[in-house]
């Protein structure tokens, strides 16, 4: 009966060192994971904090859009105006001063001549 109270302790110790050892590899495994998520939480935080700012650029980029684009588009009537009243400037003059030997190049040299060159040189 000793001999098997013996072997029933030894049996114990080894089974008693053997969950020492592995609830010692759980408490390092989940210190690590501890860490890694610490870093992981850390990292996110980061990230989130780029994302906002990113969505603040983005917002404060599409207001500078829109102003521009409402410019543009004054500019672009602004110049659709000065072009009609360019042009009505340029019949009236052509009509008040018989200049309709001018293109929008600039005058010409004068009427040809039958072997096309101009009678102005």
């Amino acid at each position: 009966m000793l001999e098997k109270l013996v072997k029933s302790r030894e049996a114990l110790l080894g089974r008693t060192a053997k969950l020492q050892m592995d609830c010692s590899e759980q408490i390092t495994l989940t210190s690590q994971l501890i860490q890694e998520n610490d870093a992981l939480a850390k990292e996110l935080k980061e990230k989130e904090a780029q994302l906002h700012k990113n969505r603040l650029e983005v917002k404060k980029v599409n207001r500078i859009k829109e102003t521009l684009t409402k410019k543009n588009r004054a500019l672009e009537e602004q110049r659709s105006e000065a072009e009609v009243e360019r042009k009505s400037l340029r019949a009236e003059n052509e009509v008040r001063f018989g200049l309709a030997s001018f293109s929008s190049r600039g005058p010409t040299n004068g009427p040809l001549t039958p072997s096309g060159k101009s009678r102005r040189h």
